[in-house]
């Protein structure tokens, strides 16, 4: 029943798979226990112990995408929501029933069992092609999900953690699974980040069955990261850190609780980090990109603008002296930009703040400026608010300045172009004629001029960038 309970909680869903119960009664593999101690249930023992209690029937056990109902597999459930309810009051606590009274969704034996074999898999475990027709291949996937109680535990470990971190933190040693289970260095992170994906990929599990922190575009991605073989203990600090801002919702308790465990100062935030990560956005097929920079720009690039209370204010919140402002300005204003989220006053907020933390608005060590970068992407408020901040209006940079470059493109096409002109320019694509007038007006009100001191290199790609 507990099972039962612990899944629906985890997943909103109306019953657990039926082998993943069986095989989570049956064995104790966290534990050293004598043959003889070994039961295996099936499926006839459950209705035989719960009774009219619970039910088995056709299901999925999750919100995945539609596999059709010869699909189908036994799930149990509640047999009906008024038997949950009565298992959840607090009226049966004193009563000669009490003993069946469902503990509210983190109970600890469960999590330990959970997190213990998560930190066991393998990719071994995972014995079924996912290199062929992708039909075939979301079948395989969701049986291995639905049969195999590791694979399962995989997913419910991250579950767990976006769900509930700051009750799981207050048990010592799940504490330590967890950071054992986030930490890249680990022999057992690269294989579970690995089956995370394919369930993303195939069955679109975790963007459906919780409400993550990312874009909402943006599906579950792969890093894989470029150290030496003798890491720092600054750069496994940061790749930790990195990995809990990246990959779990509630990410807030557990950067807490690893800030409290290493007992340092909080610089290493700012150790430079080398990875490529694959990113998918608007269910366009995923691409590779390459990050060298340290954390707080990366995030500036990719949850920027998007979410109040997101990694980048988090790491803006900690008493650190960012490096190189700048760079997070550039990173900032070359993110990307969902096109449901434009012009807010969040982002006027957060560009504001980037602003005070010393940055140059003019970007003068800079083949370009922030300016040209936020009218190419015709963003009324930031242009605005960089104009307020004192960004030159004609201002173009430096010939043999720094060509920055982010995750999702260069801006080296808008060298010699002045700000009016790339507004102006009929070949950059405004989001709408009025938006493009807007802007305009904006810009000659700040004394802008329209010029090109160099043939502009315009490519497709430039332009959609």
């Amino acid at each position: 029943m507990r099972w039962i309970h612990f899944h629906n909680e985890h997943y909103n869903a109306d019953g657990i798979p039926c082998a993943i119960l069986l095989q989570a009664l049956s064995s104790r593999d966290d534990e050293q226990r004598e043959p003889e101690d070994e039961y295996a249930y099936d499926a006839q023992d459950i209705k035989e112990i719960c009774g009219c209690l619970v039910n088995i029937s056709p299901g999925d056990g999750f919100k995945v995408w539609v596999l059709g109902d010869d699909l189908q597999i036994p799930v149990v459930s509640f047999a009906h929501y008024t038997v949950r309810e009565f298992l959840d009051s607090g009226r049966i606590s004193t009563s000669p029933v009490g003993f069946f009274m469902l503990e509210k969704p983190v109970q600890p034996d469960i999590q330990r069992r959970i997190l213990l074999n998560a930190l066991k898999h393998q990719a071994s475990d995972l014995q079924t092609p996912v290199d062929g027709e992708f039909k075939e291949c979301r079948i395989n996937i969701f049986r291995s999900l639905t049969g195999r109680f590791r694979l399962y535990c995989v997913v419910s470990a991250f579950f767990s953690l976006s769900t509930y971190p700051s009750e799981i933190i207050r048990h010592q040693d799940l504490n330590d699974h967890v950071f054992d289970m986030l930490s890249p260095l680990g022999a057992h992170n690269q294989p579970i980040m690995q089956f995370l994906h394919l369930c993303e990929f195939y069955l679109g599990l975790i963007s459906g069955n919780c409400q993550m922190h990312s874009l909402s575009a943006m599906a579950f991605t792969s890093v894989c990261w470029r150290t030496s073989d003798n890491p720092s203990r600054a750069l496994e600090c940061a790749m930790l850190l990195f990995s809990i801002l990246l990959f779990t919702t509630n990410f807030k308790p557990l950067a807490e609780e690893l800030f409290q465990k290493i007992q340092q100062s909080l610089d290493f935030m700012h150790t430079p980090l080398r990875f490529r990560i694959s990113v998918e956005y608007d269910n366009e097929e995923g691409c590779w990109y390459e990050f060298d920079g340290v954390m707080v720009e990366f995030f500036a690039q990719v949850w920027g603008g998007y979410e109040t209370g997101g990694p980048l204010e988090f790491i803006l919140d900690q008493e650190t002296t960012l490096p190189n402002p700048t760079a997070v300005l550039y990173s900032y204003i070359g993110r990307y930009r969902h096109p449901n989220d434009r012009n807010s006053y969040k982002q006027r907020r957060l560009l504001s703040r980037i602003l005070e933390l010393g940055c140059d608005p003019n970007g003068e060590r800079y083949t370009t400026t922030p300016l040209q970068i936020a009218v190419a992407a015709f963003d009324f408020v930031e242009v605005e608010t960089l104009l307020r901040a004192g960004a030159d209006p004609n201002g173009l940079g430096h010939l043999d300045g720094i060509q920055w470059s982010g995750i999702f493109g260069d801006f080296n096409h808008l060298e010699g172009l002045s700000a009016l002109y790339i507004c102006q320019d009929g070949s950059r694509k405004a989001p709408s004629e009025n938006e493009r007038s807007m802007l305009e007006a904006l810009l000659l009100q700040h004394g802008a001029e329209s010029f090109a001191t160099a043939q502009p290199f315009l490519s497709s790609d430039s332009n959609e960038k």
